[in-house]
């Protein structure tokens, strides 16, 4: 069975065999992820995905919660970068060890398993970092990101699609196909 996500599926019974194939040939026609996929499909929500798949993968799933959103941390990635690559400053971590300090950027990410996004960030940090990434949920990210950056619903549908993350415009397109 193609990807861990899909056996994990399966395995939980959340999943048949055959769905599990449905998505994996709609995500790879449409270029889309496992996930993003099987929300579009319609087999599976974000609180379906979450819970037993952040257990078994190694994604690491952090709950936001607006009161707790550290603001220190607000200008560490650019607007623009956050929505492109769907991703949240969560805080920043040191450690030491004999003559070394280590600074470590939490963020939490739509997509943590995108394998060009580490690379992606460092080019705009402001100081060299170790990055450490985590799962976070779409309707969470847009909460943060309208309390915290002012950037709501209505301003997101204004922007050129390749200026948003993937699953920013599917949400947006979700929650259009919610009104009408």
């Amino acid at each position: 069975m193609p990807g861990d996500v899909g056996r994990v599926l399966v395995e939980s019974g959340i999943l048949t065999a055959e769905e599990v194939s449905r998505i994996v040939a709609h995500a790879n026609e449409h270029a889309l992820t496992f996930g993003e996929s099987a929300k579009v499909l319609g087999l599976l929500s974000d609180k379906d995905l979450v819970p037993g798949i952040h257990r078994k993968l190694p994604l690491e799933y952090f709950h936001l919660q607006p009161k707790f959103f550290p603001v220190a941390t607000i200008a560490t990635i650019p607007l623009a970068s956050i929505l492109k690559w769907g991703v949240l400053p969560l805080g920043r971590k040191h450690s030491y060890s004999f003559f070394k300090k280590k600074e470590t950027l939490n963020v939490g990410c739509l997509n943590p398993t995108d394998k060009n996004l580490k690379e992606s960030m460092v080019s705009v940090l402001p100081q060299p970092t170790g990055i450490h990434l985590y799962f976070i949920l779409v309707d969470e990210f847009f909460l943060i990101l309208e309390q915290y950056y002012g950037v709501g619903t209505s301003e997101l549908e204004k922007m050129d699609e390749s200026d948003l993350h993937p699953m920013i415009v599917q949400f947006l397109e979700d929650s259009q196909s919610t009104i009408a």
